[in-house]
């Protein structure tokens, strides 16, 4: 996702936010565990190849359909650090609530910066 143009890097205030796929405790060889708690050790991200083919493919398709105007990657430092990179690119802040995305009741470092594989943050129109 990183080599994405970065015409499709952007959000602009009021668009609304989405994540694929879900987010799992697998902090093995993260950023986070490698910085804050000097740790290399841990479950390592898995990997569904046709899973993470399925979304891929759907994100392409929605993107040459016009109703994605941002894709961010959140495989190297998880949703967290995306998330500061979107908001930090894009010049703006954003209001998220994790509550009902949580459904793997995760500590919430983990549910930040856990790198679990398959996730892209989009922005989307709120009227699409």
């Amino acid at each position: 996702m990183e080599n994405i143009p970065s015409l499709y890097n952007r959000v602009e205030e009021r668009d609304v936010i989405l994540i694929t796929n879900e987010t799992k405790e697998e902090m093995g060889g993260s950023e986070y565990y490698k910085y804050i708690h000097n740790i290399e050790e841990g479950i390592v991200p898995r990997c569904n190849l046709e899973r993470e083919k399925t979304i891929y493919d759907t994100v392409v398709k929605l993107i040459n359909e016009g109703l994605i105007i941002g894709a961010f990657d959140c495989s190297r430092g998880g949703l967290g650090v995306a998330i500061a990179k979107m908001c930090i690119k894009n010049n703006i802040g954003a209001e998220i609530h994790l509550k009902d995305y949580n459904i793997n009741n995760l500590r919430e470092d983990a549910l930040l910066f856990s790198e679990t594989s398959g996730r892209i943050i989009l922005s989307v129109k709120e009227k699409k």
